[in-house]
């Protein structure tokens, strides 16, 4: 039975995808970067208060693969502050963009989660770990490329659960069901049936999708903080409370700027948010006579398919090929 609100007790804050960067666009006097710091200052007070862990579920930085001498210098200093003392600790996953490799059971990828950890004792990486923290025990299954092995994954925090404890999961990924901040459902590798292991949990929080949204009784997709791309324009974003009634409270970031899309040839009316105009609509016309088939480059549109799901098999590029060809 659920607790009143009044007697229920916080346990945890979580938040995700936050993508620190220093961005070429809607970034004056780097606004966007200082924003994003102050969404952790923010976190950080908010755990004292409540005298809770930070959960996080992924994505730290935007780029896998660089980190910029001029954000580096900015970002180490703060998060000495942020995470040099263990006092309120954030325990946190990789996402896919802290890795810069395939990330697999058998290959571990370099990333910024795990190297942040051992430099400050206030971030605890628990990628493929289970750790108790007072009255929780907590999970962490990392992003895994293609979510290849993620149900043997999750089965191996499932055999480290403490059924003394409040057990919480942290996971990447995109699960069935996930939408988006424009309302688009997110085409995913896992199978629906993924909700018998993750079950086993009292809560399970999930990072890599933007939009904030509970998928299942217990699963919660958490979402990023603050807005970061044009397609955010209609969300209200920003971090959970956690309760040891196993309820989760969303509690929205309002004090941060929005992507706002005006009318073409509207006046942007201050600098507070991030404003933009539509797009104009260019349309084309196609007789009713053209036999696209014969022109269609199955090729072409099986390579762009697959480059943008990351997959690189020449085996299944082959056999896409062949079922663009046989539909026809």
């Amino acid at each position: 039975m659920a607790k009143n609100k009044k007697t229920r007790k916080p346990i945890g804050l979580a938040y995700s995808d936050h993508h620190l960067n220093i961005w070429n666009n809607f970034n004056q006097g780097n606004r966007r970067l200082t924003d994003g710091l102050s969404v952790m200052k923010i976190l950080k007070l908010k755990a004292k208060v409540l005298n809770v862990p930070i959960l996080f579920t992924g994505d730290l930085l935007h780029k896998e693969k660089q980190v910029s001498n001029k954000l580096l210098s900015i970002l180490l200093p703060f998060f000495k502050k942020i995470w040099g003392s263990s006092n309120y600790p954030t325990f946190a996953i990789d996402g896919n963009h802290d890795q810069c490799e395939e990330n697999t059971l058998d290959h571990e990828s370099p990333s910024y989660i795990k190297t942040f950890s051992q430099i400050y004792k206030g971030l605890n990486c628990v990628n493929n770990e289970s750790v108790e923290y007072n009255n929780l025990m907590i999970h962490g299954v990392p992003y895994l490329t293609h979510d290849l092995g993620l149900n043997q994954a999750i089965d191996n925090r499932i055999k480290k659960i403490n059924k003394k404890k409040i057990n919480i999961l942290l996971l990447h990924t995109t699960l069935p069901g996930a939408k988006d901040t424009d309302g688009r459902v997110i085409d995913t590798y896992v199978k629906p049936t993924i909700t018998k292991q993750l079950e086993k949990f009292d809560i399970v929080l999930v990072g890599h999708i933007h939009k904030p949204m509970k998928l299942y009784s217990n699963t919660f997709q958490v979402g990023a903080p603050n807005h970061q791309r044009k397609t955010d324009k209609d969300a209200d974003l920003g971090y959970c409370i956690l309760y040891d009634d196993l309820s989760v409270e969303y509690v929205p970031l309002t004090e941060f700027p929005k992507f706002i899309e005006l009318e073409i040839g509207a006046i942007i009316p201050d600098n507070k948010n991030f404003y933009y105009h539509k797009e104009k609509q260019v349309q084309t016309e196609r007789t009713t006579n053209e036999d696209f088939s014969d022109t269609t480059n199955h090729s072409k549109l099986a390579k762009g398919y697959l480059k943008e799901k990351g997959i690189k098999d020449s085996k299944k590029k082959k056999a896409l090929i062949n079922i663009l060809k046989n539909n026809d």
